[in-house]
């Protein structure tokens, strides 16, 4: 065998076992409630896995490995689901909450004054 093969087999099996762990913690698997977030509003669209893809510039393996939940939510930055929100026209900050992360409430100073107004 490959050393890159032997690579890639031992990262495989790390993932299966920290997927069985999971499982039996009962822990959300974040990337994966993205994933199916991802599908659902695809299908909403009538976007298919291609659009994707070439709405992110990304490969299509890239875009497969996002949709099927298989990117760690680790390396899914925000500046990528800053693209992913403007890709299905969706707010960024829902796309955080979905992978547990916080989120920015950026108000305008106009907004501000208003509510301090009314």
């Amino acid at each position: 065998m490959s050393n890159a093969f032997e690579k890639l087999r031992k990262q495989v099996l790390t993932e299966v076992q920290k997927e069985r762990a999971r499982q039996q913690s009962g822990e959300i698997d974040r990337a994966q409630l993205l994933g199916t977030f991802l599908q659902a509003c695809l299908g909403n669209l009538g976007y298919s896995r291609d659009d994707f893809a070439q709405k992110l510039d990304v490969e299509p393996e890239f875009a497969d490995a996002l949709l099927e939940g298989l990117l760690p939510a680790s390396e899914i930055n925000d500046s990528l689901l800053e693209d992913i929100a403007s890709a299905i026209d969706y707010e960024p900050n829902l796309l955080k909450i979905l992978l547990g992360r916080t989120v920015s409430t950026s108000v305008s100073p106009s907004a501000n004054a208003a509510n301090k107004r009314g």
